[in-house]
């Protein structure tokens, strides 16, 4: 079973999900199963966001020690 894992930016993946045998999949199962691919899609948000920010302030510091050298 394939979920897409949706972020802001979209599509940002796939959780595939397989078992050794056969299996029906019921619905109890299909929504837990969603739930896990919406955690990994916001655990991936958190990340792109966390490197944004380190970037951010890279740049900052970049600055702010590119001014002090004036």
């Amino acid at each position: 079973m394939t979920l897409p894992v949706v972020t802001a930016g979209g599509v940002g993946g796939a959780l595939c999900v397989t078992w050794r045998a056969p299996r029906a999949v019921d619905s109890a199962l299909a929504t837990r199963l969603a739930t896990l691919a919406g955690l990994v899609a916001d655990a991936l948000e958190r990340v792109r966001l966390y490197e944004a920010l380190r970037r951010e302030l890279a740049e900052r510091e970049r600055a702010e020690a590119e001014f002090r050298s004036l």
